[in-house]
């Protein structure tokens, strides 16, 4: 297996690298299957060629990874490739390009880095000794210094505005999943007690409509016409008729717990997310995966659709991540230093926050960046007003912040919540803002652009 031609066998089947021969067997039946001759007898040259090339990679996989001394040794090269991988995007960025592309061309980085250095350390060796010591302090202070502390120096201390909301209810149970019906301003929030409750917005205000059970604890929910998608805490992705409220059908979607899911602008493509560090294309008509995206090294928290269900934004830890799913195209867009725990979007710019305490915009074309100041607390929650012209962050102080899009300056802080806040959407109206916190409060208030 030539260096230069890495390919990840994992990936191609949808298997993780724990994978048992079973498996393996299994996925590579199913895999070998859409390739077969007789399924392509009216298929173009071009296609015919191309599946003649997957299918061969495909035998490949099979091969190598159901010998168990050739799966030990490619073991080994995936573990280093990986990490390469890893390093790569943090020291150099991730361009675009084909995932099997993008680990393949570290140890060529990498290379060629150690071949500079050895060539100029003779000659410039007393400069980079300093700069190397010089570099070393700095990375010190960055590494250790905590953005809060930061915050104190250069803001002044928040004082939060005590509003009441139009309405607050309590919850029976810690909100973890939730979804607006497009079609009637429903609200649905699902969470710990497996139950998914539906709550019709009216009046300002939210009345409790109805509720039925799930199999097992909700970690995510989407809606789609007549029906609703549930992710639970078993990896499972449970289809239900709002009409009826009858289970359709279930989805033994991911390995862990289905932790986002989301429709496609056009609503013909449903994305999952998982705790077992993928992300998964389904097309509604038939509940049939498209596309799996493998090689994440940090379980998924958040993502969202852009270019209507073209492109897939996500955080993976500390890195903010493009992916194109038709053709399998994944490019870095930002790095922060610590933890993204929040994305949205909003035309051409992606809003992201986290744990670095600054609320960061990035045009995704031009890399053009839009920053706050630092603020008190992690980020836990984002999203723009409907008209783009504020975009308001949940805190895990439980507080609303509220900031111009183009300033990046915060315009106003609600304690909206006693403890931190988990959801955060405007409803049908666009003056209509829904919060939910982990107190069990969900409430609604009234935001107009005129406050500001």
């Amino acid at each position: 297996m030539p260096e230069e031609s890495f390919i990840d066998y994992y990936a191609l089947l949808d298997l993780s690298p724990k994978a048992s021969e079973e498996d393996i067997k299994k996925a590579y039946l199913d895999k070998i299957k859409d390739v077969h001759p007789d399924k392509l007898t009216n298929s173009s040259e071009e296609k015919k060629q191309q599946a003649l090339k997957l299918s061969k990679m495909l035998n490949q996989a099979k091969q190598i990874l159901l010998d168990r001394k050739e799966r030990e040794y490619y073991n080994l090269k995936y573990r280093h490739y990986m990490s390469e991988a890893s390093a790569r995007a943090a020291q150099q960025g991730f361009g675009g390009g084909n995932y099997n592309e993008y680990m393949a061309g570290a140890d060529d980085i990498l290379r060629a880095r150690e071949m500079k250095l050895a060539t100029e350390h003779g000659k410039y060796k007393f400069i980079i000794i300093i700069a190397v010591v010089v570099m070393g302090i700095l990375s010190l202070i960055w590494r250790f210094t905590s953005p809060k502390d930061v915050a104190k120096l250069v803001v002044k201390e928040e004082v939060p505005v005590i509003e009441s909301p139009v309405f607050a209810a309590s919850l029976s149970q810690l909100p973890q999943g939730f979804a607006l019906d497009p079609r009637s301003g429903d609200v649905l929030i699902g969470g710990e007690q497996a139950i998914v409750q539906i709550w019709s917005a009216k009046n300002n205000k939210l009345e409790y409509k109805s509720e039925f059970q799930v199999s097992s604890p909700i970690k995510s929910l989407a809606v789609y016409g007549d029906s609703v998608f549930v992710g639970t805490s078993m990896g499972t992705v449970e289809l239900f008729s709002l009409n009826n409220q009858e289970r359709i059908a279930s989805i033994n979607a991911h390995n862990a717990e289905v932790s986002m899911l989301a429709l496609s602008q056009n609503y013909n493509i449903l994305a999952s997310g998982s705790h077992d560090k993928t992300i998964k294309i389904w097309n509604l008509s038939s509940l049939e995966r498209k596309q799996t995206l493998m090689g994440i090294a940090f379980p998924i928290v958040d993502f969202t659709f852009v270019e209507n269900g073209k492109v897939i934004v996500f955080p993976e830890d500390r890195f903010v991540k493009m992916w194109t799913w038709s053709e399998n195209l994944l490019r870095q867009v930002s790095f922060q230093r610590q933890k993204v725990n929040a994305i949205d979007t909003y035309g051409k710019w992606v809003a992201m926050g986290g744990r670095e305490l600054i609320l960061k915009q990035i045009q995704r074309q031009s890399n053009a960046v839009r920053e706050s100041l630092p603020d008190p607390s992690v980020i836990t929650e984002l999203c723009y007003y409907p008209s783009g012209e504020i975009i308001l962050s949940g805190g895990k102080d439980g507080r609303i912040r509220f900031y111009g899009t183009q300033s990046g300056r915060k315009l106003k802080v609600s304690q909206a919540h006693d403890a931190e806040i988990m959801a955060l959407a405007f409803l049908q109206g666009d003056d209509q803002l829904l919060s939910l916190g982990a107190d069990r409060m969900m409430k609604l208030w009234k935001v107009s652009l005129d406050d500001f």
